[in-house]
């Protein structure tokens, strides 16, 4: 099975909001130009079940950008061994930009920003 690339980009005001929420996989958020959220998440098949794993991209009313991975899990998954495949996300956003980002197995590389974490 080959890679899925979602892309998607937000225009935000300033300071901007970014809530992050990945299962596992890679997050590398760096400034970008301002008043604009631009985002890259690819999911990695080979490493899980790509079926139930799914990529939320959206956006609040109050502007804040919402970036998930969802597990949907249905009956039995659990007894198969099914797990989440691994959702690689590259995020550029305005160097005034606020960040809350959430994982269970990931890494986190996050630099330039000046926002609160």
């Amino acid at each position: 099975m080959s890679r899925e690339t979602v892309e998607q980009a937000f225009n935000v005001s300033i300071p901007a909001r970014l809530k992050l929420s990945n299962i596992c996989g890679s997050v590398d958020i760096r400034p970008g130009d301002d008043g604009t959220i631009r985002v890259t998440a690819v999911k990695n098949p080979d490493t899980g079940d790509a079926e139930r794993t799914e990529v939320e991209l959206s956006q609040a009313a109050d502007g804040t950008v919402i970036l998930a991975t969802h597990f949907r899990e249905g009956q039995w998954v659990w007894l198969f061994g099914s797990r989440p495949c691994q959702v690689d996300y590259v995020v550029k956003a305005p160097r005034a930009c606020c960040l809350k980002v959430k994982g269970a197995s990931n890494t986190l590389v996050v630099e330039g920003l000046e926002g609160k974490f």
